[in-house]
């Protein structure tokens, strides 16, 4: 399966293309700020290093999509699934990720600050020196998750379950634990006050 032309002529000529047949599409460095692709199919696409702020990617199947380097500042990501998509060093300050799926996500050094992850499954995702200062991450599943030097200070983690979640020298200063689960979480060096 792959893309349909006459859907990537529509999204670059006009940035809308709701339900999109972009299947594998190569959008690597394209500008597609305030895009409409909401439910669309991007699964596999190459995204890396492309301008998507403040795209509408609402239930958008990303599944395996490269975004790796991408502007997703102010993005609307809700209940998008990005299951093992590479977001490692993307902006996504201010994206709304509630609900989202990105279980074995790449998001090594991203910037999340300030993201909307609640009730999100990353289970297994690896967030190792991801920034995610004053995310909120309430109800989020982290199951076996790798944070690994993430900032998590100030951060609503409220309901999160860590369990099996590798937390070494991860920042959760001022962060809210409440009902939080870490069974058998690894927090060697973690910075709890």
């Amino acid at each position: 399966k792959h893309y349909d032309p006459e859907h990537l002529r529509q999204l670059l000529e006009t940035k809308v293309c709701p339900k999109g047949e972009l299947f594998g599409v190569d959008l690597s460095k394209a500008d597609l700020s305030k895009a409409v692709l909401y439910s669309s199919d991007l699964r596999e696409a190459k995204l890396s290093n492309a301008n998507l702020a403040k795209v509408d990617l609402q239930e958008a199947n990303l599944v395996g999509a490269d975004l790796h380097g991408a502007d997703l500042n102010g993005a609307n990501l809700h209940q998008a699934n990005l299951a093992q998509a590479d977001l490692s060093g993307a902006l996504l300050f201010f994206a709304d990720l509630h609900e989202a799926n990105l279980p074995e996500a790449n998001l090594k050094n991203a910037d999340l600050t300030e993201v909307d992850l609640l009730q999100a499954d990353l289970e297994g995702a690896d967030l190792s020196g991801a920034k995610l200062p004053e995310s909120k991450l309430r109800g989020a599943k982290l199951i076996r998750a790798s944070l690994c030097g993430a900032d998590l200070s100030k951060a609503n983690l409220s309901e999160v379950d860590f369990s099996e979640a590798d937390l070494t020298n991860a920042n959760l200063k001022g962060a809210d634990l409440s009902k939080a689960v870490l069974a058998r979480a690894k927090l060697s060096g973690a910075n709890l006050h």
